[in-house]
């Protein structure tokens, strides 16, 4: 299955929402970790689009790190492997 625009917008409307709820609420979304997030798009991707948490641009990245673990966009475990 492979995204389309309709999936970047509704990605986008849906991070929009987070980002009123959390205005609506009186939350802050840390600006700092803003800068250490990051999507990642696995296998061929033939929509190109950037993402945006409030005045923050999510970064499109060919590998990710979440707690300890790196995912690359074409699935080696070359990274993990000595």
């Amino acid at each position: 299955m492979q995204a389309t625009v309709n999936d970047s917008t509704k990605l986008q409307e849906s991070l929009d929402l987070i980002t009123v709820w959390a205005s609506d609420w009186q939350l802050q979304v840390y600006q700092l970790k803003m800068l250490h997030t990051c999507w990642l798009c696995v296998g061929s991707c033939p929509v190109t689009c950037t993402y945006d948490v409030g005045a923050s641009v999510i970064s499109n990245n060919t590998q990710c790190t979440d707690v300890g673990i790196t995912v690359t966009s074409n699935l080696s475990p070359s990274l993990h492997h000595g």
